[in-house]
């Protein structure tokens, strides 16, 4: 735990002050998981922000808002997507579920995520 709350940015030590119960649920959730690193506890933590958002962006319509909901409910893929990846499903004319979608992203969303945090 001590590594973990030494490598945090002040940006991301001042979220997990404010919301200490999604940073307890973050590090509860990624840690049980085999080869679990920090970054999955920053990603697990941040993408709260980023599920709204997509919720909240006029940018996409209520179809699309509502296959996002949809993924959530029926796959719980918390932490796997961001605004990003749904804007590529969208531009590549929603072909296929957007779960689907997902699972084909993630490796490029998370190695994002990764460069976007530590680069």
């Amino acid at each position: 735990m001590l590594d973990l709350m030494t490598s945090m940015s002040d940006t991301i030590l001042q979220k997990a002050e404010v919301r200490i119960s999604d940073f307890n649920l973050a590090i509860q959730t990624t840690t049980v998981k085999f080869g679990a690193c920090w970054e999955d506890v920053v990603i697990h933590l941040e993408w709260k922000d980023d599920y709204t958002a997509i919720l909240d962006s006029s940018k996409f319509s209520d179809e699309v808002k509502s296959a996002v909901r949809s993924s959530m409910e029926s796959s719980k893929q918390y932490g796997q997507f961001n605004e990003a990846t749904v804007s590529r499903w969208v531009a590549n004319g929603k072909g296929g579920s957007f779960s689907d979608h997902i699972v084909e992203e993630l490796p490029a969303y998370r190695k994002d995520i990764i460069n976007e945090r530590y680069n």
